[in-house]
């Protein structure tokens, strides 16, 4: 029994890696480059950074699954596997690089990816809660997101040796190494859904004479339950307004090169590595709504630091200083955040409704973290729009990094919130 669970996690750590190297090879900051590259616009942006959290509204499909007795094991795999090849489908876009419709095309492919892979996510988390010991949890979950991480920067490392490759020898074709890269991230992310079939199938307990659509109406009615939805989605929120801008903001206005940009964001990798096995040890210790905490304060001074570069005529060596203070802070607060809400929504349920609290959990929160990259993209044409006289754009940017502000500062206020929420841990 015991070999069966140390295989089981061992996997379990081995598909987070697979699917850490899938993200970064086919999110974030290179998806972002390779979407500004085929012509997407702030919009265009805005609804791929949404897409992830969009596409965690499937979660409440699945935990309608799971109630009818579905296999947590079987849904994975399955979706694990359908999904992927949209991998393959995007990497191809490169052939037609500056039509209109590929920009549109590349958030449907996306779409389709996230569409089908984040109803793994709904299976995995009630998964991971019967199969896990609760007293491990908090270093396991650490542990697991140390290894994420290196592999993160692994994979960032790879795309920085590719992309300067392509910008020395080719240059004209700088987009295909995007393209390059996407189909590594599907390769791997094969082998993430091959993970899947090694770890145990663990049965989930229901109140199975109750319908679905009851205990939803249930949970929907536990007013401390929508307030923790609430407080963690405006934290999402926030974070998604501005985060998926920054690598924007360094292209267009700082004029960086993609090579210089992955620097900065292994270096957030690195404090994230860093912070991440303290921050498991004190949510073991006293409790996961704590680290959050930090988390609102590390992206707001972050902030400031870009309000700084924006509006400020600065020497090269200040400018990089300030970008890298920042950009650890971006790793800090992400450390913090990643944890504590993981944490929190797998301690913050019942015990045998936990499939439909987990599934409501993640769709409010990704739905609100969709809204505000949406949100954010929307702000961003908009102020692009008033500020179109202004010299090199300072308006625009000053207003995204001013209303994101205000957005934090706000989640700050709703932070304070759960302390009204007494902890009920699983059992």
């Amino acid at each position: 029994m015991k070999s069966t669970l140390r295989t089981s996690l061992n996997y379990v750590c081995y598909g987070g890696i697979a699917q850490s190297a899938m993200d970064t090879f086919a999110t974030g900051t290179l998806i972002t480059a390779y979407a500004l590259l085929l012509g997407a616009g702030d919009m265009t942006i805005g609804f791929l950074a949404a897409i992830p959290y969009l596409s965690n509204l499937m979660h409440l499909f699945v935990a309608f699954l799971l109630e009818k007795g579905f296999s947590v094991k079987k849904i994975s795999v399955v979706c694990s596997f359908f999904a992927r090849p949209f991998l393959l489908l995007a990497s191809l876009l490169v052939f037609y690089a500056g039509k209109s419709w590929t920009p549109i095309v590349l958030v449907i492919f996306l779409g389709g990816l996230y569409g089908i892979g984040n109803m793994v996510g709904g299976a995995w988390r009630p998964w991971m809660r019967a199969l896990i010991p609760v007293p491990i949890m908090g270093r396991f979950f650490a542990n697991r997101f140390k290894y994420m991480m290196i592999a993160k920067i692994f994979c960032f490392g790879f795309s920085y040796f590719l992309l300067k490759f392509f910008q020395f020898y080719y240059p004209a074709y700088e987009i295909y190494a995007y393209s390059i890269l996407l189909l590594l991230a599907f390769g791997i992310g094969i082998y993430g859904a091959y993970t899947s079939v090694v770890i145990e199938d663990v049965p989930l307990k229901f109140y199975r004479k109750t319908p679905f659509l009851h205990k939803l109406m249930h949970c929907l009615k536990q007013k401390p339950f929508i307030l923790f939805v609430w407080i963690l989605g405006c934290l999402n929120l926030s974070v998604n307004f501005v985060l998926p801008f920054f690598t924007v903001f360094l292209l267009e206005k700082l004029k960086l090169q993609m090579s210089s940009i992955l620097i900065l964001t292994v270096l957030s990798q690195i404090a994230y590595i860093f912070v991440m096995k303290t921050l498991g040890i004190w949510s073991d210790k006293q409790g996961a709504k704590r680290i959050l905490y930090i988390t609102v304060p590390a992206f707001v001074i972050s902030i400031i630091g870009f309000l700084i570069l924006n509006v400020g005529y600065l020497n090269s060596l200040v400018m990089w200083m300030i970008l890298i203070c920042s950009y650890v802070l971006i790793g800090i607060g992400t450390a913090g955040f990643s944890l504590g809400v993981n944490n929190l929504s797998l301690l913050y349920v019942p015990k045998r409704l936990g499939s439909v609290y987990l599934s409501l959990t993640g769709a409010g929160i990704s739905f609100l973290g969709a809204i505000g990259a949406i949100s954010g993209g929307f702000c961003l044409s908009v102020f692009k729009q008033i500020s179109n006289q202004a010299e090199h754009d300072i308006t625009s940017w000053c207003m995204l990094f001013g209303v994101s502000i205000f957005l934090f500062v706000f989640s700050i206020v709703q932070l304070k919130k759960l302390e009204q929420i007494k902890s009920r841990k699983v059992s």
